[in-house]
């Protein structure tokens, strides 16, 4: 949970956009929190910030700041990076996010039929998917032998076809079919060497 709170507030991306420089909770509320009240904020941000500091997941230092205060200066530690957006090369910041919010928001309804009802879900949604993918595809493409012998692979469930045009790029030789339902394969882009399915 404090994962996805640090995700869903930007928290991380604020922090790695910081490029290597310390924040305080202050300065991260300045930068992510819209509301009114920063010092409230700011006292839930470090709540969040230590907790996650106990599991090696943001770095945190200390300094003494005006009339002896104590000032609690954070940074991502390296096991942060799987939540940041890593300029598009995956992430699982949007699963961390998704994993809470689709179990509660469902309320028994079939995850897709609540999807049509809900864009910002289902853009959610797409994004944990998408950003999964590309992380473990990515090790995959680091081992042709993995590829060399395939002619065809069929991406069932393959969203907008992002992994098939990452196999494609580097594997000119195999042909990609990406299956999904009607409604996802319509937002899908117009790449010449991919197949795409109507349904499944």
């Amino acid at each position: 949970m404090a994962v996805h709170m640090a995700v869903k507030l930007d928290l991380v991306d604020a922090l790695s956009a910081a490029d290597g420089h310390t924040l305080t909770a202050d300065e991260l509320a300045v930068k992510v929190v819209k509301a009114e009240d920063k010092a409230e904020s700011a006292a839930l941000i470090s709540c969040i910030l230590r907790f996650l500091m106990s599991f090696d997941v943001v770095s945190c230092s200390t300094k003494k700041g005006p009339g002896s205060a104590v000032l609690w200066r954070y940074s991502l530690a390296p096991r942060c990076w799987w939540f940041t957006m890593n300029n598009g090369e995956g992430s699982l910041g949007p699963v961390a996010v998704f994993d809470v919010d689709e179990p509660t928001a469902l309320g028994g309804t079939p995850a897709y039929n609540y999807f049509r009802k809900n864009p910002r879900l289902s853009t959610l949604f797409d994004q944990a998917m998408a950003h999964q993918s590309l992380l473990v595809i990515r090790k995959l493409l680091e081992h042709p032998k993995v590829f060399d012998s395939i002619e065809v692979i069929v991406d069932v469930g393959g969203g907008t076809g992002a992994t098939l045009a990452l196999i494609r790029g580097r594997y000119k030789h195999i042909k990609g079919i990406n299956m999904d339902l009607a409604h996802v394969i319509s937002e899908a882009p117009s790449l010449k060497e991919l197949f795409y399915g109507t349904q499944y």
